[in-house]
């Protein structure tokens, strides 16, 4: 619904033209399956992730719930059938993600996230290959954390396979240790 005014459509198609004739490609910002869900949890609470206590999470979906994915596909097809962005800028974990035993209880945050961004990136490129797919790490490990452990670089390193881009920032700074770039 967030373009059924023609007016914000039209706004975000002259972001794009303008852009284009500076030779930028707009990158559209998908928060997967944590920004901009909160009307979807509200009609479909089914696909409600759960925080670390188990409580109803406030902004995620739970990212093992296919109707989840059916919404994911959603937005990204209304978006990306009817604008000409350059690519998709995924952030995953922003406002938090799903903690239940299938989700981030499964293989931990990094392992949910790589697991998560992937399996949207794939989406993605086979739809719309040309499009540049790029994915940040911001919340992916608890405050205070420290940089990934090796066993979590290999899996970041395992997102080569589907995105194009690995921008290694997050709210607290980056994630992998200055001595392993």
């Amino acid at each position: 619904s967030a373009f059924q005014d023609e007016g914000r459509a039209q706004m975000v198609r002259r972001l794009i033209k303008a852009a284009d004739k500076l030779d930028i490609k707009l990158m559209f910002g998908m928060g997967l399956l944590s920004w901009w869900y909160d009307q979807i949890l509200e009609s479909d609470p089914a696909v409600r992730g759960v925080d670390a206590e188990g409580k109803p999470h406030a902004h995620a979906l739970c990212g093992a719930k296919e109707e989840s994915w059916k919404y994911v596909q959603k937005i990204l097809d209304c978006t990306l059938d009817n604008f000409e962005f350059g690519g998709v800028h995924l952030e995953s974990c922003d406002l938090g993600c799903c903690m239940c035993p299938e989700c981030a209880g499964k293989d931990g945050q990094v392992g949910y996230n790589v697991r998560m961004n992937s399996r949207a990136a794939r989406y993605i490129k086979s739809r719309w290959p040309h499009l540049v797919v790029t994915a940040i790490p911001s919340n992916w490990l608890p405050a205070n954390a420290g940089p990934f452990t090796p066993e979590q670089e290999d899996d970041v390193v395992g997102l080569a396979d589907d995105i194009d881009c690995f921008m290694d920032q997050g709210w607290r700074g980056t994630y992998v240790a200055p001595e392993r770039r």
